[in-house]
Formats: C-alpha cells, structure tokens, sequence
C-alpha cells in the first residue's frame, strides 16, 4: 500500500514538471523565458 502511495505521488510529481515543461517551451517560443532563474529555483 505504502509503495502505492509513492508512486502515485511520484506520477503526479510527473505531471508537475510536464506543465513546467509545457510552459517553459511556451515562454521559450515567446522569447521571455530566463533559465537561469527557473534552474535555481528547481534546486532548492
């Protein structure tokens, strides 16, 4: 049960970075995205 749970948690975390993903591109595309800033964020 307990593996289930994190799974489940690690699929949806999944999905997270697929919209962070998506909207990167997005941003990317528009020429306003600053990766510098978005990677620092993402590891802490």
């Amino acid at each position: 049960m307990q593996l289930l749970k994190k799974f489940k948690a690690w699929l949806s975390k999944l999905d997270e970075y697929d919209k962070l993903a998506k909207q990167m591109r997005r941003e990317d595309r528009l020429g306003e995205y600053d990766y510098t800033t978005e990677s620092l964020k993402i590891k802490k």
